[in-house]
């Protein structure tokens, strides 16, 4: 054999092989930090987008809250209402607008949009749900009363 081919078998070869060790090696760290600091980044995303959200679903919640009391305490009549359902319709950023259901059937949008006869607000889902929330009001009203 050749002092060259020699050299390149007992000199090269290792070289190489050292060479492709390191780079598998590296590859598989960078991957590693790679992929770990995507997962922070996301994670640190989704946190602030939550908080964003939520904080955008209180400020929804302390509208509806102040408007429900205000309607209970003043009990205004059905012009009134529609003017104030229109008001806050028009004046809260970011909602598509107030309406009001009543156990007689009434129906008030501050839209402007009136339901054709066959519209049963009772059915629906929002209805229901705050004809929970008022059972589960009065009877705690109730409970703290006998107290």
């Amino acid at each position: 054999m050749k002092l060259r081919s020699r050299m390149l078998a007992f000199i090269g070869l290792p070289v190489l092989l050292v060479l492709l060790i390191l780079s598998v090696v590296s590859y598989k760290y960078s991957d590693s930090l790679l992929t770990n600091e995507s997962e922070q980044l996301m994670s640190m995303t989704a946190q602030k987008y939550g908080s964003d959200i939520e904080t955008l679903i209180q400020r929804k919640i302390s509208y509806l809250d102040m408007i429900a009391l205000e309607f209970v305490k003043r009990a205004p009549g059905e012009k009134e209402l529609i003017e104030d359902l229109t008001y806050y319709s028009q004046k809260v950023p970011g909602t598509l607008g107030f309406l009001s259901g009543f156990e007689n059937g009434k129906y008030y949008d501050g839209t402007g949009w009136v339901p054709d006869a066959s519209y049963d607000h009772k059915t629906r889902e929002w209805y229901k749900g705050a004809i929970g929330k008022l059972l589960l009001y009065q009877n705690r009203t109730q409970m703290l009363q006998k107290a």
